[in-house]
């Protein structure tokens, strides 16, 4: 069930722009230390369940069916932060990307 949660909340980012505006939002407060973990709370409030691990999980699973290999620390860097707006871009923009294998 989580990873379906992670693959309906990449796509409704990515196809409703009210949802989308408020996660940026959301993420701009930076009330969470990377932005994975000010993703997932975001997801959670509005009824999506899964977590960082399960978010991870299918970034590398789509990475990988792309062709791309991710290692731990491109995964760890995705969760710190540092990897995150470097590959995919800042925001939830970027997020939306990673989790959509972009």
């Amino acid at each position: 069930m989580s990873i379906s949660e992670v693959e309906r909340f990449a796509a409704d980012l990515k196809s409703n722009d009210a949802l989308r505006a408020e996660a940026e939002k959301h993420a701009a407060e930076k009330q969470h230390e990377t932005p994975l973990a000010s993703a997932v709370a975001f997801a959670g409030s509005k009824g999506y369940a899964f977590t960082s691990d399960h978010a991870k999980a299918h970034i590398k699973a789509k990475a990988k069916a792309a062709g791309k290999e991710l290692t731990d620390a491109e995964l760890d860097g995705v969760a710190g932060g540092s990897s995150f707006s470097h590959r995919w871009g800042p925001g939830f923009g970027g997020f939306v990307n990673m989790l959509n294998g972009g």
